[in-house]
């Protein structure tokens, strides 16, 4: 189920290549996908590894599951719960990955983060898939988060959407006012043979590590000084 949350938990649609980026400016960031249809790029997000073109190039709406053509989709994971997902094929996201910018726009500089998201696979294939994800300061570079990748099983079953992964971690990162910090979910194949699951991310947040309180500070300084009187 949603959890209700005011800043920017709709999700505001754009355009069909990469939006403009997320704005962090204090408050948790936290996307659950609310509105978004699956025809166009959900704001903040790129694509690559689509065969029709960059960006999100093949957006096919809403679905439940249970989809053989390749690309983005909506998927209502039940009770109208939606999520960003996708059905890969030879062509499309093998490998592939959707890429979340976040830029700084608070008053301070980021000196780490905390990040969480549920992932969710569909399991009706014999081929099992995976979904990573890693973390960047330049969009260029990028570092595994551990214990951020979900697979789904080699053997199909008729489970219907699987909880994958619920992840939650720190992520030591410098990020500047007016910096940017990129969350890149990567899926490739894993083994057996035939066609491919689904996948889905939902409920991404973001968050600052709270900055030391005015009074922990003035303490830390007077602890400080009374031991170089000593």
């Amino acid at each position: 189920m949603k959890a209700p949350f005011a800043t920017l938990s709709t999700l505001c649609l754009g355009t069909s290549l990469a939006t403009a980026a997320l704005s962090f400016t204090g408050s948790p960031v936290n996307q659950t996908f609310t509105g978004f249809d699956g025809n166009s790029a959900p704001l903040g997000w790129d694509a690559f590894g689509f065969s029709s073109g960059s960006g999100f190039s093949e957006n096919r709406g809403l679905s439940t599951g249970g989809v053989s053509t390749g690309g983005t989709y909506a998927f209502d994971l039940g009770g109208s719960n939606i999520a960003l997902g996708v059905q890969p094929i030879a062509s499309d996201f093998t490998p592939g990955y959707y890429e979340l910018e976040i830029t700084n726009n608070s008053a301070s500089t980021l000196n780490g983060i905390i990040l969480s998201f549920d992932g969710y696979f569909l399991n009706d294939q014999d081929r099992s898939n995976s979904l990573s994800l890693s973390t960047s300061t330049d969009g260029s570079s990028f570092t595994p988060v551990s214990g951020a990748t979900f697979t789904s099983p080699s053997d199909q079953d008729s489970s219907g959407w699987t909880l994958g992964l619920s992840h939650s971690s720190t992520v030591a990162a410098i990020v500047p006012v007016g910096g940017s910090f990129f969350l890149r979910f990567t899926g490739d194949d894993v083994g057996g043979a035939g066609s491919r699951d689904e996948f889905a991310i939902d409920n991404v947040t973001f968050s600052a590590i709270p900055e030391p309180s005015t009074p922990l500070l003035c303490g830390l300084t007077l602890c400080a000084f009374t031991r170089r009187r000593r």
